[in-house]
């Protein structure tokens, strides 16, 4: 199975979605939207570190500590940016799948 680290715009998604659709729910109540999407972004760069990079720092490569600071970065400067609509969709066994049409 693989992983990969997902886009600041799939992360915007799934904030948007969380204020939409769960807004009551503690982990959204208890942030604002740009702290959620950084824990988000984090909880996913930490995923994908640990599957290929999962090794300690001592001994990861030039290229991979490189890797791992950029990561650092665009955590640390993720801005939240809404996007326009959130639309529930049917999914496989008839769960709902959120859809997104716009950016804000």
């Amino acid at each position: 199975m693989s992983s990969f680290v997902v886009s600041d715009d799939h992360i915007d998604y799934l904030v948007t979605a969380a204020l939409v659709h769960v807004p009551d729910h503690p982990a959204v109540v208890s942030r604002e939207p740009a702290e959620l999407g950084r824990l988000l972004l984090r909880e996913n760069v930490g995923t994908v570190t640990d599957r290929y990079l999962g090794w300690g720092e001592e001994d990861l490569d030039d290229d991979e500590r490189e890797e791992l600071e950029g990561y650092a970065s665009r955590v640390a400067g993720y801005v939240f940016r809404p996007v326009s609509e959130v639309d529930a969709a049917q999914g496989g066994a008839g769960r709902p799948v959120l859809a997104v049409s716009a950016r804000a």
